[in-house]
């Protein structure tokens, strides 16, 4: 036997339990999972991940049950298990506490208020026999009261009765009153007291749990109307916020829509809550996300009107489709156009044709370019000739992003763009000025016709143009074949 910790002895196990290996001068305690842990869920012990570092032989496991919800319960449980060989003995007369760290960000962090385990855990273990393990029941964490963690120096010390410590603040109220949907980090720490010999101090693993947005529909009328009031001053705190509050929105799905579907049109809203509310609405499919998103597209707020017609598409609504197309055709947004194109073979895979006429005509050559470079992965023998065309665009960028959606379409459909008439085009679009242009139309045709010469737009000009004519003698012998 090998003394290892007060109070516990190590042995070794003819079950590949606890093994002793000497390397090196230096023994080494190797420690595998025992069996199931007693009066565990279904007699099933936590996963290697989920214990804590072993402290004296004892490891902690903390997991959560089922799926917490903001609002309603938070069970958690612990289980504890000796990966000893000596029976663990523990106090009697002093009881086993326990706390808990609760991290939702930087700025969102509490201790709870130290709870003894027996209040909370009746059937916590007196003893833990060698090599076995104990669960307790669930219990509810969220109904702890909890303190911020920035004072949490102060706090443990008076936890751990130091005699210098402070008096505890005053708490915050429970944890579920301070908790919003999201992931958060738990851990557990418990003091065990040993008879003769020094409170052992035990840290679980860290637990993550993802809290569920409430269900609106179970709430009480002042409760649900206090939530969203602090859901929707999420959205306006900044950028960031509202993405994560579009995010809880998405989750909770339609019962949150009819609120953002009022908050949408308040004006006095900051632009970015705005256009994360509308984009929320577009990504909750119902009947009342499709009227709203109509009545948006009417709205002075362009930021909005983009993004009712970049994710409208999402939720394939012939109604809503077609007043997309309605209001990105009359009103000639140039960004609308481009992004209604987008949006619709992103969420639909095709686009109206007189929208995508709209967009390859379009007096801006930002919009031509998106609408070139949009379809890169839809290489019908219609959308070839479209792109084809582009390459007599007169800004450079255009032909850029023309060639290059026209290699993309040959590595999909060899046969629609392999043919004479686009290579030919890309040959001749080598005449028009640009070095970038040049770079990316060279590039595609590499692609195309399997040889490798590329325009380098850093080499001397004498090498450039040899690249050109190199380019334009392969054009000429091939053309005829």
């Amino acid at each position: 036997m090998h003394p290892t910790a007060p109070g516990l002895l190590f042995g070794v196990h003819q079950g590949d339990t606890i093994t002793l290996v000497i390397a090196s001068g230096h023994i080494v305690i190797t420690a595998v999972l025992l069996g199931a842990v007693a009066g565990g869920a279904a007699g099933a012990e936590p996963p290697v991940e989920q214990w804590g570092q072993p402290r004296a032989g004892l490891q902690l496991s903390l997991t959560a049950v089922g799926q917490p919800a903001l609002g309603a319960k938070l069970p958690v449980r612990l289980a504890v298990r000796n990966t000893g060989t000596s029976t663990v003995q523990f106090s009697e007369t002093e009881p086993a506490l326990a706390w808990f760290t609760v991290v939702r960000s930087r700025d969102e962090a509490w201790l709870t208020e130290k709870v003894s385990l027996k209040a909370v855990a009746p059937n916590w273990p007196a003893r833990i026999v060698g090599g076995k393990g104990a669960a307790v029941k669930a219990f509810d964490l969220a109904a702890r009261h909890v303190y911020p963690y920035a004072h949490s120096r102060e706090i443990l010390k008076n936890y751990l009765g130091i005699k210098d410590a402070k008096p505890l603040p005053a708490t915050v109220g429970t944890l579920g009153r301070n908790l919003r949907s999201g992931a958060m980090v738990l851990r557990c720490r418990i003091v065990l007291p040993r008879p003769d010999d020094k409170p052992l101090i035990l840290t679980s693993n860290k637990f993550t749990v993802d809290v569920a947005p409430p269900d609106l529909a179970a709430l009480a009328e002042a409760e649900r109307k206090a939530y969203v009031a602090r859901l929707l001053k999420r959205f306006d705190r900044d950028p960031w916020s509202g993405q994560a509050a579009h995010d809880i929105c998405v989750r909770m799905g339609t019962s949150v829509v009819p609120y953002l579907a009022e908050a949408a049109f308040e004006r006095n809203r900051p632009g970015h809550a705005r256009l994360w509310i509308a984009a929320a609405i577009a990504d909750i499919p119902c009947p009342t996300s499709v009227e709203t998103m109509i009545k948006l597209l009417g709205e002075r707020h362009a930021g909005v009107r983009h993004v009712v017609a970049y994710h409208g598409p999402k939720q394939r609504n012939a109604k809503l489709d077609k007043a997309i197309l309605a209001r990105t055709l009359e009103r000639k947004d140039p960004r609308m156009t481009g992004l209604a194109v987008v949006g619709f073979l992103a969420h639909q895979g095709k686009v109206h044709d007189s929208l995508l006429a709209a967009s390859l005509d379009s007096n801006d050559p930002r919009v031509r370019t998106v609408a070139a470079e949009a379809l890169s992965q839809h290489a019908s023998v219609q959308n070839v000739l479209r792109i084809t065309a582009l390459l007599k665009d007169k800004h450079e960028r255009v032909r850029g992003a023309a060639a290059t959606t026209l290699a993309a379409m040959g590595s999909k459909n060899a046969k629609t763009v392999h043919t004479h008439r686009v290579v030919g085009a890309l040959v001749q679009a080598l005449e028009a000025p640009g070095e970038t242009a040049r770079h990316r139309i060279c590039a595609a045709l590499s692609a195309l016709s399997g040889r490798n010469m590329p325009y380098d737009t850093n080499a001397p000009e004498a090498d450039r143009e040899k690249i050109l004519d190199a380019w334009r003698q392969w054009w000429k012998e091939t053309k005829h074949k």
